[in-house]
């Protein structure tokens, strides 16, 4: 696939999203009116609530762009080290099934008779 068709299926598909959020706000406006009138409040309260609704969006898209910058320097900061904790996180799921069998069979503690770590600290599956 060459560079602009690669653009085009991006921005085709950026905006099917978009319109499938204003698919869904315009669905929600609509039935807006009858789920206040169920819960008690006037209809007419409907378009000050979808005022209000776009002026805090408006208001956090801008203050959300502002500190986007920053935000993105602190995560880059922070990824060595959530990807060091999400690999030891990783290995340690790994290793539940050694740890159990070992743990199963070893429970009274190492001794050359009765416990011995290469016969029962392998998954069954490697013996």
């Amino acid at each position: 696939m060459n560079a602009p068709t690669a653009g085009r299926l991006q921005l085709s598909y950026l905006g099917l999203v978009q319109f499938l959020f204003l698919l869904t706000w315009v669905v929600s406006a609509i039935y807006l009116g009858p789920l206040l009138a169920k819960l008690g409040l006037p209809k007419e309260f409907a378009p000050r609530l979808l005022l209000l609704d776009q002026v805090l969006f408006a208001c956090a898209n801008v203050l959300l762009g502002l500190y986007a910058d920053r935000v993105m320097r602190l995560f880059r900061g922070m990824a060595p080290g959530v990807l060091i904790l999400n690999l030891i996180a990783c290995l340690a799921f790994i290793a539940i099934p050694w740890l159990t069998d070992c743990a199963r069979h070893c429970s009274s503690g190492w001794s050359p008779s009765g416990c011995s770590p290469r016969r029962y600290c392998a998954h069954p599956s490697m013996l």
